[in-house]
């Protein structure tokens, strides 16, 4: 691949992960509203994971030959369905702007568990730094949160945490799993495993019994082709291209951008509240992600673009 193509697919892929996810929490909250978590989780990765497959097997009659199984489907574990799932089933109780402000933190996890587990190497004192001044912004925002929302409770904490880890842990274990040209593939398996462990989890919850098929209404139908085709396809398939050609702490990135989308869209369209207490807290937590994206840099806060887009394939 030409460098000057190699460059541009990078920057239309991070256009992607940064705005287009940024919208999916808006996505979710709408889908909310008529199907249960699970059930819309199962059904934004079934649709994304057939239409990808329908595509590759268009193009190759045996599209997941040769595919490491056991990697697929430790991805679609982590990715779609504890990743993924788990924030679906959060943002029952946290709203949108909340959850994505909460899932910024993935860089902050990312470094360490990269520490504890995979590099060993400690973090730098910069990165220490933005990890409490992260942790002190989540913690106001949790504190805050009865003002806007009731009692959030701590499964949906919880659920979030286990989303972020899951999230993260998965960035770090998907380098170098997969050569590029097999990458598409490889998303479609995980999304499909994905979809087959929310279809279980929603018979075991009971969720399908809850389904109501006279409450659905286009916007149902909408926020699924939407999460499935934009959400996932295209916004997912951008961030394994990504993480396969860019340093993971680079990719992360997109953790800066998609809460301030989320927060836009939730106070604008979903009537979300944004209280002094949680815009301080959001200033917090996007301040220590900065700090440990870009502890290197210093003032040079974006210095990352330049580097990220002349990067060799």
């Amino acid at each position: 691949m030409a460098p000057e193509t190699q460059r541009h697919r990078i920057l239309i892929a991070f256009l992607c992960i940064y705005f287009v996810w940024g919208t999916t929490f808006f996505g979710i909250a709408v889908g909310l509203r008529t199907l249960p978590p699970f059930v819309l989780a199962a059904a934004r990765f079934l649709l994304a994971g057939a239409v990808l497959y329908a595509w590759l097997r268009w193009r190759d009659p045996h599209p997941f030959a040769g595919l490491p199984a056991g990697r697929v489907i430790v991805a679609g574990l982590l990715y779609s369905f504890l990743g993924n799932g788990m924030l679906t089933w959060a943002q029952q109780g946290v709203p949108s702007g909340i959850a994505a402000m909460i899932n910024s933190s993935v860089p902050i996890c990312v470094a360490l568990i990269d520490w504890a587990a995979f590099s060993r190497r400690r973090p730098a004192a910069r990165t220490v730094a933005g990890i409490l001044v992260a942790t002190a912004g989540v913690a106001l925002i949790v504190s805050q949160t009865k003002s806007f929302h009731g009692s959030v409770g701590l499964l949906y904490l919880g659920a979030l945490l286990v989303s972020v880890t899951a999230w993260s842990t998965a960035s770090l274990l998907q380098r170098d799993v997969v050569k590029p040209e097999r990458l598409l593939a490889f998303s479609a398996g995980q999304m499909l495993v994905g979809a087959a462990a929310h279809v279980v989890a929603s018979f075991l919850s009971g969720e399908w019994r809850e389904v109501d098929v006279a409450a659905l209404d286009p916007s149902s139908f909408a926020s699924v082709a939407y999460l499935a085709l934009f959400g996932t396809v295209l916004g997912q398939t951008a961030y394994f291209f990504l993480v396969s050609r860019v340093a993971t702490h680079y990719v992360t990135t997109y953790a800066l951008v998609n809460p301030v989308v989320a927060l836009f869209l939730g106070v604008l369209l979903l009537n979300e509240v944004l209280t002094i207490g949680v815009a301080l807290g959001c200033l917090l937590v996007l301040s220590g992600v900065a700090f440990v994206l870009f502890h290197k840099q210093g003032s040079r806060l974006f210095g990352w673009v330049g580097r990220a887009l002349t990067r060799q394939p």
